[in-house]
Order: C-alpha cells, then sequence, then structure tokens
C-alpha cells in the first residue's frame, strides 16, 4: 500500500494498520474496499496528510460488524484490541515509540454493506478500493448532514467536496459507478441540489455523474402543421443528458460479488491463532469465494514499501536498488527479491550501538512479526541470516509466495553512502510521498555491471547462471533507460561524470572502467553505447 505523505510515525503507523488489515480480510476470505482517507490517499488524492481512522467498506451483507471485530482482536492480538464499552476496534502497534503514547494506536472503522453489488471494485496495486465518486458522494454525503450552526465545520466540509469535485474533473480515469450503492446514488441528487445552491460551480462533474439534468435548449413544444392536415402534433423529443465522456475504466477485481446476498449462512475459516488459546468459535460469515493471489511483483511492492516505512519511522532513510529499482524505473523482468541500501545518518544507533544489517533486519522482523521472518542461510557456516517478507502468514517463503529482502550499508559492495537529495522516487503517483526512493539510474547501471561481472567470474553454477538474466537487464538499461533517463547528462555526449565521488568511489570508477571493456569484448554491439556514456573503449 502506498499512501502519501510518508513523513512521521503516524502515516506510518496508517500504513501498517491498512497492510494488518489487507492481509488479515483477504486471509479470512472477506470482500471487502478502503474508502475515506486511507483510499483517497492510495488514490494519491489526499485532501489532508494526516490518517485519523482506516475506513473499510465491507462488500456483503452476511457480515456482522460487531462478530468481526471480535474476532480480529481474539485471534490478532499482537494487531488488534477492543474495546468493548466504546466498541472500538483498534489496530496497534508496540513499536512505533512516539511523544504520545496514543499514536501508536489507530481506529478501524467499518461501514455495514447496504449495496446491490460490488461488481465494480476498483484496485490499485492489488488494494481494493471505493471508486473515487463513491468516495465524493460520502463525503457531500458529510456536508449535508453537518449542522448550519456549525458554519466552520460545514465550510470545512463543503471545500472537501469543492476540492474532490477538481481532482474528478482532471482525473478522467475516474469512472462514475452509479450501480455500486443505488440507494447512495438516489439520494444524492437532492444533496446535489443543495450543494450546488450553496456552490454553483462543477455543473459539467455532477453531470457526468448523472446527478444534474444538462441545460434544456428553448424549443416550441408543438411544430406548426399546414392547415387541414390534422395529424398529431409533432413534440420535440425531451432532451436527454448526455451520454458520459468515454472514460479509461479503472482495473477490476477478479472476486465477482453477486447482485444479491446470499441468505445462505456460512461459517468463517479459522486461521492458526497467534496465542495458544484454542479459537472460539463464530458466525461471522465471509464471501464463498477465495480472496485474489497477489501477484509475484505485488508481493515484492509490499515487501518494500514495509520495509521503507518501517525504517524510515526509525530514523533510517533508505533506497531500493538491484532489479527491484531497474523494475521500477521500467524494465519488464520481474525481480527475484528486493534489495534495500540504508542510509544511516551520522551518530544514528540502535539501543546505543551502530546499526549492522543484522539489527536492521531484527529491527524489521520486531516491527512487522507477522511479514518479516529470519531463515538460516544455505551456507550452514555463514553468520547471516536470510530476510523474507511473507505476506499470508505461516506461508512457506518462496518465490511465488513471499520474496527476500536483502538490508545492506553503505560500503558493501562499493554502495555509497548519499544524501537524501540524490535518491529518486519512482512506481507511485506524482511525488516522492506516494512512490518508492531508489539510487540513481547511473548507481543502477554499474552496479548492474558489477553483477555480471561478480557472476560470471563465481566458481559456483548457480551463481554463474545468473550472467543471462544479467545480460538481459543491462541491455535494456543501455538500450531503453540510458536514452530516458541519462539524456540530459553530460555524459550522453561523450563526457565524464563518472568521477562523482559522491556515487562512486575512486576504487569502484577504476574497477567500472575494466568491466565496461570486459562487456564490450563480450557484446560488441554495445561498444557505442558506452563510448557515447564516456568511457574509452578499445
Amino acid at each position: 500500500m502506498a499512501m502519501q505523505d510518508g513523513r512521521g510515525a503516524g502515516t506510518t503507523l496508517a500504513y501498517l494498520a491498512g497492510q494488518a488489515m489487507l492481509i488479515t480480510l483477504q486471509q479470512y476470505g472477506i470482500p471487502f474496499a478502503f474508502t475515506g482517507s486511507v483510499a483517497c490517499s492510495i488514490y494519491g488524492e489526499a485532501l489532508r496528510p494526516t490518517i485519523e481512522k482506516i475506513e473499510i467498506q465491507l462488500l456483503s451483507a452476511d457480515i456482522v460488524v460487531s462478530e468481526l471485530k471480535h474476532l480480529l482482536a481474539r485471534n490478532h492480538p499482537t494487531h488488534f484490541t477492543y474495546h468493548e464499552p466504546s466498541r472500538r476496534l483498534r489496530y496497534r502497534s508496540s513499536t512505533l515509540v512516539t511523544e504520545n503514547a496514543s499514536r501508536g494506536e489507530i481506529d478501524i472503522v467499518f461501514a455495514a454493506s447496504s449495496l446491490e453489488h460490488g461488481a465494480h471494485l476498483c484496485t490499485v496495486d492489488g488494494v481494493p478500493l471505493v471508486p473515487y465518486s463513491i468516495l465524493l458522494l460520502q463525503q457531500l454525503h458529510v456536508w449535508d448532514t453537518t449542522a448550519a450552526t456549525l458554519e466552520k465545520v460545514k465550510a470545512a466540509r463543503g471545500a472537501d467536496v469543492l476540492q474532490m469535485l477538481k481532482v474528478f474533473r482532471r482525473r478522467e480515469d475516474f469512472q462514475h459507478q452509479p450501480a455500486w450503492d443505488g440507494r447512495l446514488q438516489a439520494a444524492s441528487v437532492e444533496r446535489v441540489a443543495r450543494f450546488f445552491e450553496a456552490h454553483p460551480s462543477h455543473r459539467k462533474e455532477w453531470q457526468r455523474m448523472e446527478l444534474m439534468p444538462n441545460r434544456q435548449r428553448k424549443v416550441d413544444a408543438v411544430a406548426k402543421v399546414p392547415e387541414g392536415n390534422k395529424t398529431e402534433p409533432s413534440v420535440h423529443p425531451e432532451t436527454r443528458p448526455s451520454p458520459s465522456r468515454i472514460q479509461r475504466p479503472l482495473p477490476q477485481n477478479r472476486h465477482k460479488h453477486p447482485a444479491t446476498p446470499s441468505t445462505t449462512p456460512l461459517t468463517l475459516p479459522q486461521p492458526p491463532p497467534e496465542t495458544t488459546d484454542a479459537p472460539h468459535s463464530s458466525t461471522v460469515r465471509p464471501a464463498s469465494k477465495k480472496s485474489e493471489k497477489l501477484t509475484r511483483m505485488q508481493i515484492r511492492r509490499l515487501a518494500a514499501g514495509t520495509a521503507v516505512h518501517i525504517l524510515k519511522a526509525h530514523g533510517f532513510p533508505c533506497a531500493i536498488f538491484g532489479s527491484m529499482a531497474c523494475k521500477l524505473f521500467g524494465n519488464p523482468r520481474v525481480p527475484n527479491d528486493v534489495d534495500i541500501l540504508v542510509l544511516a545518518p551520522p551518530m544514528h544507533t540502535l539501543q546505543g550501538l551502530p546499526p549492522t544489517q543484522e539489527s536492521l533486519k531484527d529491527l524489521l522482523v520486531a516491527s512487522a512479526p507477522s511479514q518479516f521472518v529470519l531463515k538460516p542461510a544455505r551456507d550452514p557456516d555463514a553468520t547471516y541470516r536470510v530476510l523474507w517478507f511473507v505476506p499470508t502468514p505461516n506461508a512457506k517463503p518462496t518465490t511465488h509466495k513471499a520474496t527476500k529482502v536483502d538490508v545492506l550499508l553503505p560500503g558493501v559492495m562499493h554502495l555509497p553512502a548519499l544524501p537524501a537529495s540524490r535518491v529518486f522516487w519512482r512506481g507511485g503517483g506524482p511525488g516522492p510521498d506516494t512512490a518508492l526512493p531508489v539510487l540513481p539510474f547511473e548507481v543502477l547501471l554499474l552496479q548492474k555491471l558489477q553483477g555480471w561481472d561478480d557472476h560470471r567470474k563465481a566458481e559456483e553454477e548457480r551463481y554463474q547462471a545468473k550472467v543471462e538474466v544479467d545480460v538481459a537487464d543491462l541491455e535494456w538499461l543501455l538500450g531503453v533507460g540510458v536514452r530516458r533517463y541519462l539524456r540530459n547528462r553530460e555524459r550522453r555526449a561523450g563526457g565524464g561524470g563518472w568521477d562523482d565521488r559522491v556515487l562512486f568511489s575512486e576504487e569502484f570508477e577504476t574497477l567500472s572502467r575494466e568491466r565496461v571493456a570486459a562487456f564490450c569484448e563480450a557484446h560488441p554491439k554495445w561498444t557505442g553505447m558506452w563510448r557515447g556514456l564516456g568511457f574509452q573503449v578499445p
């Protein structure tokens, strides 16, 4: 899940809570969609930087909200707590340390379903969302039900609706789905009339949502006919609302929801509880179909996003490199793992000690124990452990159901100690708040060249087998990436730039020039490209 404004522990808490709800509800096979500020943030159109609660729209009338809250708190006590007097379900994080202890918890709000169907569910990076126009109509309802005596609150709610209308005007890919909730659509007609009276603007957007008729032209109702030709008078057809603009539909979730909720009681499958107590029976009834599986790329994006948010919350800025970073720049190959370079600030410590790769892995496991696990290395003599991100608890750590996450520090493999200003943001919406941090393109190019050189010289067959993949990645970086991301650099005209000591140490530059010569000898068709980048190739 990618949320706007990744700054501060508050947004990190919301991210972790949303991630936990996504995994848990999909584990139970419960159809749902995020709504409210969380959905706006994932869409990339958040109205406010702070997410105060996680709002979820259930898409099955068979779910009893109170029983669902009890179930989550009972079976997942490390994540959720339930306060009986207030009937509030909260997500809590014991690892986020803030000055205000209450910021370690956030409310989870469920909306009981009154939907006719959820066939128009929208997904962004595998996360189910309420259609954006429905979010707008829900905010319109909040404005309409705010008492007129609360002038400042009413004005703020009205400003929210106007802002969402501006977004709806700009984003033609946000397709309105009036059948999502027929009751909401019908009730919105009068609300729009009242809102338009107070804020007479955005007529076209209301018409696009079929909530306001088009302006009718003044025409004669009866056409004149010659005397003696007594036929029925010709009536001008009623002016109909113009068809909505053709729009590219948002990605559809393959999970289909029936038009009429099933009346057959279903039993919620009980996963292994997180405590030693045996789970109690529950009458919560989920959807009958299995939840949609995450793709390999979705798993890797979740792993990268979760790790980046946790590290950032603890004061460790970081950047992604390797094949995952190449993918974020546009390389079509799905990476096998996620590589993260932690750019630890000077004097920043973990429990009073300088951070190490192993202590940073322990930090990720402690922060999200149901998602990160440590496994022994393949080499029995190795002193390190392998970190895995497992989106579904208790799933086997395989490349199709999970992903490895490598955490490194500057200096290892000649990785640079970059300032935050030299980190790029790729793979999300506009701006860094909805994307992932990656190393500069030129660093990725020479790091990938280093990987190719190491693998071709390796003695173990499993490393030598990676050479073909390295060559394919380098050919994309040189054939597509260079023209796309280095077109305005001096080195594209044969200049230098590889002596930038913030990006490349003197030793790494020397080794890279030797590797370029070796690569051109093995793949001479790229000799001209390397020369154009400022390398002297025989």
